[in-house]
């Protein structure tokens, strides 16, 4: 310590218990560091001797004095002394020997005084421990890219961090205080609509563990998704939960990028399945009908073994063409897929297919919401598929009924309903229906619905049938939305003829 930094002198007169409990508000780190000017700088012991009990760091080396003249001749600068005697055996002669204004205190007093000091040094060192902590908290939420919401047990906000503020704009002053529904309405951190439960009604083992993907779609008609933990912060002294703490991350990229990979390793599978029909059946197939049609036109041959060389070509043409219906039916569609308003196909389906609606009997009801996502795919290709699907519905009900088109949004997707009251499929026949080749009803090549699966899994999408015998058929599709990111992610595919297949992913930063 600087010599010419005012120090405030105090001597120790007498050793006892006291003297044991006054070495430990002394000996203190946090006294050191609260008031460094206070320190002891003598000993009054009349046998001269101080116990090696008593013997810290900051009495050892400390001058000592048999009586109380001495001490004051040689320290004028004393201020005070504190009797740590066992019964306040120094209180007379140090009354007669202190010099005005010196203080002294009794060892009651001295007690009384350690407790003070120590209660006002826990409160000292607790804040600046608490104010450390809490500096560290915020400094390492800021850091983290999700948006960090921390809560009482109530929903108001009491702290949120930089990347929150960076996407909602404001200072933090603004959300303090409020209700975590009045920053983003009750989707913030789950689908209300869709009757999600709201974190803080979940069961406390619930809370625990509560992390999931909600989506919701946003002003543009696009969907966006997001990813929210929820962690209960149980208070120190108990498992009492006083606050919580939800982390939000738009994933609306990476969830785009996960449906194109899987869409684009299914269209990998089946063009590889194309090729190997092609290389591995149609070839020698090819060497088949050429062998026979060779041998019919040969002259070597009876009658007979030129009916069954006949019988060889016209079955290898026969497969031929089945082959050829296989392969174009795997290869995949060629579609331009871009953002479609499904509302608008529908309604121009519904018109278009309505005309022999009055002729037929059947009664068309609409439901298409009104804001309704828009949808990755081609509006031509849905159109075809629905057209397909609407035909069905109206032969399945050859003497009149309902058909009824609707639409919503269905959890992560966009869904279209094509619903009829006609005959029905019976349960061992809808395994199949979706089936190349199969047909209910004994004409066409069995391939219109079987290409309408196909056109809306080649879009990223699903179809879906559920059907009662004499009660009707529903037809469900799910569409990808259309999600709201930027340009910066990019997916290619390579194929390469007996090399495979390349995927290369290009991320956006912070996906």
């Amino acid at each position: 310590m600087p010599e010419n930094r005012l120090v405030f002198k105090f001597a120790i007169a007498g050793q006892s218990p006291a003297l044991g409990r006054l070495n430990k508000v002394i000996g203190s780190r946090a006294l050191k560091v609260a008031m460094p000017e206070v320190r002891p700088t003598a000993l009054l012991l009349r046998d001269g001797t101080l116990d090696p009990a008593y013997a810290t760091p900051e009495l050892a080396g400390l001058p000592v004095y048999r009586n109380a003249a001495e001490l004051f001749a040689r320290e004028p600068d004393l201020r005070l002394v504190l009797d740590t005697s066992a019964g306040g055996d120094y209180a007379l002669e140090l009354r007669a020997a202190a010099p005005p204004g010196v203080n002294l205190l009794s060892p009651s007093a001295v007690l009384f005084l350690c407790q003070a000091v120590e209660d006002e040094l826990v409160t000292l060192d607790g804040g600046r421990r608490m104010r450390f902590l809490r500096h560290s908290f915020v400094a390492l939420i800021n850091k983290i890219e999700e948006e960090v919401l921390i809560m009482e047990n109530s929903g108001k906000i009491v702290e949120v961090n930089t990347t929150f503020l960076n996407n909602r704009g404001g200072v933090r002053e603004d959300y303090l205080g409020m209700h975590c529904r009045d920053v983003m309405g009750e989707a913030y951190c789950c689908n209300r609509d869709s009757g999600e439960a709201c974190p803080w009604t979940l069961p406390p083992e619930m809370m625990a563990n509560f992390s999931k993907v909600y989506s919701v779609q946003n002003a543009s008609g696009q969907m966006e998704y997001f990813r929210v933990v929820f962690f209960p912060l149980p208070a120190a002294e108990s498992e009492t939960t006083r606050h919580s703490m939800f982390m939000r991350r738009n994933v609306t990229s990476t969830i785009q990028m996960e449906q194109r990979l899987q869409q684009s390793e299914k269209m990998a599978a089946i063009g590889e399945l194309s090729t190997y029909i092609a290389h591995e059946i149609r070839n020698p197939l090819f060497a088949i009908g050429g062998f026979a049609n060779a041998l019919i036109r040969s002259s070597s041959l009876d009658e007979s073994a030129r009916d069954k060389a006949k019988v060889i070509l016209e079955e290898s043409q026969r497969l031929d063409g089945i082959l050829k219906s296989i392969i174009n039916f795997a290869r995949p569609t060629e579609q331009d897929i871009i953002d479609m308003d499904v509302a608008a196909v529908l309604r121009q389906t519904v018109n278009l297919m309505g005309m022999a609606d009055s002729d037929k009997h059947i009664k068309t009801v609409e439901n298409i919401a009104a804001s309704l996502p828009r949808a990755r795919g081609n509006p031509d290709f849905l159109k075809q598929g629905l057209i397909n699907i609407i035909k069905n519905a109206q032969e399945a009900m050859p003497d009149g009924g309902t058909l009824t088109i609707s639409s919503a949004a269905s959890g992560h997707m966009v869904e279209i309903l094509v619903q009829d009251t006609g005959i029905g499929i019976s349960k061992d026949k809808q395994s199949q229906i979706f089936s190349p080749f199969y047909s209910t009803k004994g004409k066409g090549s069995g391939l219109g619905l079987a290409m309408t699966k196909k056109i809306i899994e080649d879009m990223g999408g699903k179809l879906k049938l559920e059907s009662e015998e004499g009660k009707g058929t529903t037809v469900r599709i799910l569409l990808l939305p259309s999600l709201a990111v930027t340009s910066s992610s990019s997916l290619q595919v390579v194929r390469k003829p007996g090399q495979g297949t390349s995927i290369t992913v290009k991320l956006p930063p912070g996906s």
